[in-house]
């Protein structure tokens, strides 16, 4: 499950309803690689965010089947280097990179996180 942000204003509703999340909360460093892309990254009309909620264990294969990217290719893949330890479970790392799509050259902001052992599996492959 993924949430699309395009605005401030829904982070802001994102940050009011993260009490109620549960075991789905989003730390406060996911919340700042958000807001600066929002403040870095100017939006287009197509453009947007991707927040995964839960963390993913390969994070090529698992984010495009979620966002399903089947229709389009990928024209450009681009790491944005918002690597985050999180505070609080300091197993799980919060990472971003943005894709752009050749048909409607839209950018897609990835932000997901990742379990340390899920992490070091890939480095391997």
């Amino acid at each position: 499950m993924y949430l699309k942000i395009v605005n401030e204003s829904q982070l802001d509703l994102l940050k009011q309803m993260n009490k109620c999340l549960g075991k789905k909360k989003l730390p406060k460093e996911a919340f700042r690689i958000i807001r600066k892309l929002l403040n870095k990254e100017s939006l287009g009309i197509h453009d947007y965010i991707a927040v995964f909620m839960k963390p993913v264990k390969n994070d090529t294969l698992e984010i495009h089947e979620e966002i399903r990217l089947y229709p389009y290719t990928i024209k450009e893949d681009k790491g944005l280097f918002y690597n985050v330890k999180e505070k609080r479970n300091p197993n799980v790392s919060w990472s971003c990179y943005m894709i752009r799509l050749k048909e409607t050259d839209a950018r897609i902001f990835l932000v997901y996180s990742m379990k340390n052992k899920d992490i070091r599996k890939e480095s391997r492959l």
